[in-house]
């Protein structure tokens, strides 16, 4: 892939995390307005929410999109999913092997 392709897929992979944010951010605010201020423990899980911030932010600084893809929590089902070996560092390993 080259430079001006990667920095592409950078900048779309930014706004679609970026989309995820805001739609986490309109849930908690919607969370805060029915149920009211969230406690510690749900303080963190509504933190998760916006996690896709985070990933969009490291995408517009130039960290390859391989490593966001991997961190990003869409491959959350590929981490947790047993492998034909039955264990989940087998497919993490896999996931993050360069091509």
């Amino acid at each position: 892939m080259g430079r001006t392709e990667a920095g592409a897929a950078n900048r779309r992979f930014a706004m679609v995390q970026t989309g995820k944010g805001a739609i986490g951010g309109l849930l908690w605010l919607c969370y805060v307005a029915l149920v009211g201020r969230p406690d510690v423990m749900e303080m963190i899980a509504l933190a998760g929410l916006l996690a896709p911030c985070a990933l969009a932010a490291l995408a517009v600084m130039g960290v390859p999109l391989e490593i966001l893809e991997a961190a990003s929590p869409a491959c959350l089902n590929e981490l947790t999913s047993t492998s034909q070996t039955g264990t989940t560092i087998h497919g993490i390993a896999k996931m993050l092997r360069p091509a």
